[in-house]
C-alpha cells in the first residue's frame, strides 16, 4: 500500500481559472489516501479539478475570513474506481456561499464537505451525470 500526496500552491493570486487536471489517485482500496491540496486559491479564482481520479481533493481559499466570502469550485470528469465509492472526497474550508459546478462528463464523487457553508449553489451542466455515493457534509443552517 501507499499513497501520493500533492500540494499546489496558487500564491493568493486572481486568475479567471485555475485548472488542475489528470491526478489519478496509487491506492483504490484505502478510503482517500491519495490527496491533493490546492491552497491559497484567491476567492475570485474559479478552481477546476478536471479528470480526478481515486483522490481526496481539498480547496483553501486565501483570504477567507468566514464572514461574507464567496467561491467556486468545478470538478469535470472524476472518477472513483473503488466499488464502495470510498474515494473522491472535496472539502472546501472558511467559505460561506459555495458554489459547486459539475460540468463536462460523469462525475462521481464520495463526500463533498463545505463545513462553514451558509449557502450551496450546487449547477449540475448538461451531460455531467453526477453520483454522489457518500453525503453532502454541510453545517445545519445551510441552504442547499
Amino acid at each position: 500500500m501507499s499513497s501520493a500526496v500533492s500540494t499546489i500552491n496558487l500564491n493568493s493570486v486572481a486568475y479567471n481559472t485555475a485548472t488542475v487536471e489528470g491526478v489519478t489517485g496509487d491506492d483504490a482500496t484505502n478510503a482517500n489516501s491519495d490527496t491533493l491540496t490546492v491552497n491559497n486559491a484567491n476567492l475570485a479564482t474559479r478552481v477546476v479539478l478536471e479528470d480526478i481520479t481515486d483522490v481526496a481533493s481539498t480547496v483553501n481559499f486565501a483570504s477567507a475570513t468566514g464572514a461574507a466570502d464567496e467561491a467556486t469550485v468545478e470538478v469535470a470528469g472524476s472518477t472513483d474506481t473503488a466499488a464502495t465509492g470510498q474515494n473522491n472526497d472535496l472539502t472546501v474550508a472558511n467559505v460561506e456561499t459555495f458554489n459547486l459546478v459539475l460540468s463536462t462528463a460523469a462525475n462521481n464523487l464520495n463526500v463533498v464537505t463545505a463545513a462553514a457553508a451558509k449557502t450551496v449553489n450546487v449547477n449540475v451542466e448538461k451531460g455531467a451525470n453526477t453520483t454522489l455515493q457518500g453525503a453532502a457534509a454541510l453545517a445545519a443552517a445551510t441552504a442547499v
